[in-house]
């Protein structure tokens, strides 16, 4: 079939931050409500790069964090390595909030196969 996936990768430290946020608080929020970002901009979040002393810890909140970096990157990989590059097309998610999308739509049209490029103009 004439397919393109679209791979929406989100930046691994804003996901760590929200990861954090919710595993520690319960705030499960998806939608970007701003007291989730309140609770992200005002919490003493530690950096990616110290996840591993969650390894040392007890209980389901570590041992999310501890795993998470790797768990994020073995799915983009699985992704990268299934899909082949002419079959996807690979969007961060700043794409997506940045110029009220329009970077990313254009990349999405771009890679749609040229019958079908009329439907979604670039912007």
């Amino acid at each position: 079939p004439n397919l393109t996936t679209v791979v929406l990768e989100r930046n691994i430290e804003d996901r760590w931050k929200s990861k954090y946020v919710a595993e520690t608080t319960g705030d499960w929020k998806h939608e970007g409500q701003q007291e989730h970002k309140d609770k992200i901009a005002n919490m003493d979040i530690p950096p990616l790069k110290d996840y591993r002393a969650f390894c040392k810890q007890k209980g389901k909140v570590a041992f999310m964090l501890c795993h998470f970096p790797d768990e994020h990157n073995q799915w983009y990989q699985f992704i990268r390595n299934t899909l082949s590059e002419d079959k996807r097309v690979e969007v961060s998610f700043l794409d997506v909030v940045s110029n009220n999308g329009t970077d990313a739509y254009n990349m999405v049209a771009r890679a749609l196969p040229v019958p079908y490029q009329h439907i979604f103009p670039l912007k």
